[in-house]
């Protein structure tokens, strides 16, 4: 017999339960006490809520309104969620046992306080659709709306008040307006940015931008700026569920009205930064709720930040494209997921149905995973659904074939379970699961996956981080090889079950499934073991590991291991003769061609010839021939899509530069970087390592390292592009990538010969379509050219090397000079190996002419052989005196002048020099010890900027005096100053 509590009971069982509980536990809480105390309870509830720090007291009494009394949730919920939190009932003396009169009575009222309950929520539900009519009828179709120009979005289906609040219909299935959501043009003081009509309903109604109707795809979201910024970014219809608990209702309302047909696509909202505070994700768990109920999908958008995202920030941030095709990429997985036979459209003809009074409070619960070595025969039963065009009953007739390890030759068939033995099976349909009856009794077996083969257990070179080789066909009949590292099993798995179908892996979707594909990859035991390398390129005893093979003779299995399913980029197509004669052959007499690609052959042989990474920046006007460089740099290694754009962030480009290590990096269009993160980037780039990261423990994970060279090309070079942010471009920056003219001044841009081609424009257009059409080969030419004489490549390249850059640098060069010097003779060396190699068919010493040439034109271009450092300074002290020279430094003449100019801000004198006509010929400057100090030298050492001034002849010092000399000032007495003569304005920084 049921006792009922007190209000102090309830205090008190309270009181043992922090506030600050993830969101629907916390509704769970209000929804006990009000099915304990009615509507009287909303004062104990709320008092409770409010010693949480994330209290919002709209947010509890909206809450507190949208629950009933009659729901499933009851008081024991509430005494069952205490008790995990140390609340012991025994402690209190128990109610004294109601009788049968009591009880009978309490029912009633209860019954009749439901009725009543409900009578005045539909009352107020009807009264908010009528004002919802009222003032839909009065909006504008056209109006302002302060929040759609935040969130860079459109109003679909919405409408205007004259005051700039936006309205967003919300409609039942059926189309019904019944409520309205206001946003209003800011967040108010006193409340949320985000209303709907008082009283009105929310649960069940939606908004649709977009026509649903026959649509073989339907997106459903949480708020409508994500809804418009999917439809706007995919063309697909999209329903908008206003917020997470709304969302599971809609989406199982969809799948009943619509039927089977249409895949249901959750897009939810990633609340990584609240999971990472509170251990639960709302939005994750609210589409994963969703996408269980209507048998859908779920996508999520990343994040690499740690933040709270939606799609409609994803777009802010990184533009349409990147949402549609994350969209569309999630649509195919899905319905690859579904294997022909596993029909998800019969699945989908029943929904699963909520359970009375569902709150969605009680929607399905997973199954807990089995842990490893489990025979499984525990766990919860579900039917078998065969594949796509699969008889079960012919599926049950065949024996399985057992994978390598197994012990299922000791079974029969796939479905005689014996209890001890391995319950998994593989054949050509794919890997089986052997279901058990509660008594011991064989069932029909479950089919997990397509065929899937765990050859080799993975480990470092450590001894740790091991995993597991897995082999499979993709959907093309395409053999596909993984290194999955088996920390992705831990938890449910989503990662790696990802990686697998982005790879092409059909995967059932039924949650059971799901944890027996994770079961059966930890359990299974092969012979064979390799060690996994998280790097390409090469590694020592000269191998070259790329992403599904190594080149070379290891002493040992070599396998690539990477947390995601890393995308080859080596791709070929015709033949090497073929790219030789119609690739290469075009670049002979055009030293930007011929240096574009040996720096591709570069990137290969850098590690061998034992110098550091860095690269060249192609600068010029559009249409200069810069990205047909790029395209023919590319066509070494595969299409044109090699090559990269540098519209990324800094993290962003760490992975890309890990998967060219030991290859070119090509980076087109510049300017669409930050111009405040350019310069780090180029730091990043060529020194070759990642920035260091805390994992979830707090201890440091290891970073990425690579070792690479870097082709780029833009209209502007790196010092003009990070200037256009303030920002000064330090000598490291401008060295590690070098500014290149691309035009080779033949009057032709790029070019210097057309060979049979009538103009510019149309040899780089005839380029552009060989590379697409003949590309790839020559990579795995240079590479196997390289591994068989891996021996004598090291000695080969450095002598090489040293050989060029001795006959290329001049003696009087700075060190800054030798070490890009060397970069582009490790050019030159590459491409005549390659050449020697019989691979580009140039004749022997033209990659060396080119990349000499092109090296003498950087030098003509940098304007002297001296260190970058020191041009920068002088240029920084000519700039700031050209700015200041009139307004902050006072005229020695006119100091005492009571009619001068006042001078603000005074930065030092100057005295003007005149000839015998009395005219100012040039200006002396006295610059005044702290203002040179923290303002003209402002980002450098203000001794070196005086040391350099002082060699080049343009400081005048006192005798004895280093930098400085002592004279009297107008006004001021006797002070020291930097006294700068008017040759810097004339000298030659190179001096």
């Amino acid at each position: 017999m049921r006792q009922h509590l007190t209000p102090d009971q309830i205090r008190e069982a309270l009181a043992c339960i922090p506030a600050d509980l993830p969101r629907e536990e916390w509704a769970r809480v209000a929804m006990a006490i009000k099915s304990e105390l009615g509507d009287g309870g909303f004062d104990l509830f709320n008092e409770w809520s409010a010693s949480g720090k994330s209290y919002d007291a709209t947010a509890a009494r909206d809450t507190w309104r949208s629950i009933t009394a009659s729901g499933r949730v009851t008081i024991g919920t509430l005494l069952h969620l205490a008790k995990q939190h140390g609340y012991r009932p025994a402690q209190h003396a128990p109610q004294p046992a109601l009788s049968r009169r009591q009880r009978a009575a309490q029912a009633a009222e209860r019954a009749r306080r439901d009725v009543a309950e409900r009578a005045a929520r539909k009352a107020a539900q009807d009264a908010a659709a009528a004002l919802a009519v009222r003032l839909w009828s009065e909006a504008s179709d056209t109006g302002e709306s302060p929040y759609l120009a935040q969130k860079g979005c459109g109003a679909h289906g919405a409408r205007f008040l004259p005051d700039e609040r936006l309205l967003i219909p919300m409609r039942t299935i059926d189309g019904e307006l019944r409520n309205l959501q206001t946003i209003a043009p800011a967040r108010p003081a006193n409340g949320p940015q985000k209303r709907f009509l008082k009283g009105g309903q929310k649960t069940g109604l939606l908004h649709w931008l977009g026509d649903p109707a026959g649509a073989d795809a339907l997106l459903v979201c949480e708020g409508y700026a994500t809804a418009a910024s999917l439809y706007e970014a995919t063309g697909r219809p999209v329903a908008c569920a206003f917020d997470s608990t709304n969302l599971p209702h809609i989406a199982r309302a969809l799948r009943q009205h619509f039927g089977p047909q249409p895949l249901l696509l959750i897009a939810g909202d990633n609340d990584f930064e609240t999971e990472q505070r509170t251990g639960k994700n709302a939005g994750r768990i609210a589409a994963d709720k969703a996408a269980r109920l209507a048998h859908g999908a779920v996508v999520l958008p990343e994040t690499a930040q740690g933040q709270n995202i939606d799609f409609n920030d994803v777009v802010l941030s990184a533009g349409f494209e990147v949402v549609k095709a994350r969209i569309e990429q999630a649509i195919a997985q899905a319905r690859a997921a579904a294997p022909p036979g596993d029909d998800l459209q019969h699945a989908q003809q029943e929904p699963a149905a909520a359970p009375p009074g569902d709150d969605l409070q009680h929607a399905q619960q997973e199954p807990a995973a089995a842990p490893p070595g489990d025979d499984l025969q525990h766990a919860q039963q579900e039917p078998a659904a065969a594949p796509p065009g699969d008889d079960l009953q012919h599926a049950q007739q065949e024996p399985a074939a057992a994978p390598p390890g197994d012990d299922l030759q000791h079974a029969q068939h796939v479905h005689a379970a014996v209890p001890g033995h391995d319950r998994f099976s593989l054949n050509e349909r794919g890997v089986w699961f052997a279901e058990m009856d509660a008594e011991g009794r064989p069932k029909a077996p479950l089919w997990i996956c397509s065929p899937l083969r765990v050859t080799a257990r993975t480990r470092d070179g450590n001894g740790g981080d091991w995993g597991f080789l897995l082999e499979f066909d993709d959907p093309a009949g395409h053999p596909r090889q993984w290194a999955a590292p088996a920390k992705l099993l831990a938890g449910d798995g989503a990662e790696f079950r990802a990686a697998l179908l982005s790879m092409g892996l059909r995967i059932r979707t039924a949650p059971r499934a799901r944890q027996l594909l994770a079961t059966y990859v930890q359990s299974r035991n092969p012979d064979a073991f390799a060690r996994c390398v998280d790097r390409l390129g090469w590694h020592p005893g000269g191998v070259y590991v790329l992403h599904d093979e190594v080149l070379g003779n290891a002493s040992e299995r070599l396998i690539f291991q990477s947390e995601a399913a890393a995308e080859n980029t080596l791709r070929q197509r015709g033949t090497l003769a073929q790219w030789r004669d119609r690739i290469a052959a075009y670049a002979v007499g055009n030293s930007r061609l011929v240096f574009a690609i040996s720096a591709a052959f570069a990137g290969m042989a850098l590690r061998p010839s034992a110098e550091s990474g860095g690269g060249f920046h192609l600068v010029g006007h559009s249409s200069s021939g810069k990205s047909t460089a790029l395209r023919v740099a590319a066509s070494i290694y595969g299409p044109s899509a090699y090559a990269q754009n540098w519209r990324a962030t800094s993290n962003a480009i760490e992975g890309t530069a890990a998967a060219h290590c030991d290859r070119l990096l090509i980076l087109d269009e510049i300017a669409q970087i930050d111009a405040r993160e350019v310069g780090e980037c180029s730091y990043m780039l060529s020194n070759g390592v990642g920035k260091s990261r805390a994992s979830r423990t707090g201890l440091p994970r290891p970073r990425l390292t690579w070792l690479l060279m870097l082709l780029s090309a833009g209209e502007v070079g790196i010092a003009q592009h990070m200037l256009s942010a303030n920002k000064t471009a330090r000598a490291g920056q401008e060295l590690r990538l070098v500014d290149l003219p691309a035009d080779a001044g033949a009057g032709m841009g790029l070019f210097e010969r057309l060979h049979d081609r009538e103009t510019p424009q149309a040899l780089a257009s005839y380029l552009g379509k060989a590379a697409d059409a003949y590309h790839g080969t020559a990579a795995r030419a240079f590479l196997e050219h390289c591994v068989s004489r891996a021996d004598t490549l090291r000695p080969h390249m450095r002598e090489a090397v040293e050989r060029l850059a001795m006959d290329w640098i001049p003696d009087a060069a700075s060190g800054q000079v030798h070490r890009v010097g060397r970069r582009f003779a490790v050019v030159g060396a590459a491409g005549e190996l390659a050449t020697a190699a019989g691979i580009t068919g140039w004749p022997a010493g033209e990659a060396e002419r080119a990349a000499r040439r092109c090296f003498n034109d950087w030098l003509a271009a940098r304007g002297g052989l001296g260190n970058s450092e020191d041009r920068q300074q002088l240029a920084q002290v000519r700039r700031f005196l050209e700015l200041h020279g009139e307004g902050r430094f006072t005229d020695w003449a006119r100091a005492d002048d009571d009619h001068a100019p006042r001078t603000l801000s005074r930065a030092g004198f100057r005295k003007a020099a005149k000839d015998v006509t009395g005219s100012v010929e040039s200006w002396d400057y006295f610059v005044l010890p702290e203002t040179f100090r923290r303002e003209v030298c402002d980002g450098f050492d203000y001794r070196a900027v005086l040391r350099v001034l002082r060699d080049k002849n343009h400081l005048q010092t006192d005798k004895g005096r280093a930098f400085d000399r002592t004279v009297r000032l107008p006004g001021l007495g006797r002070a020291v100053v930097y006294h700068i003569l008017p040759s810097i304005f004339e000298g030659d920084d190179e001096a």
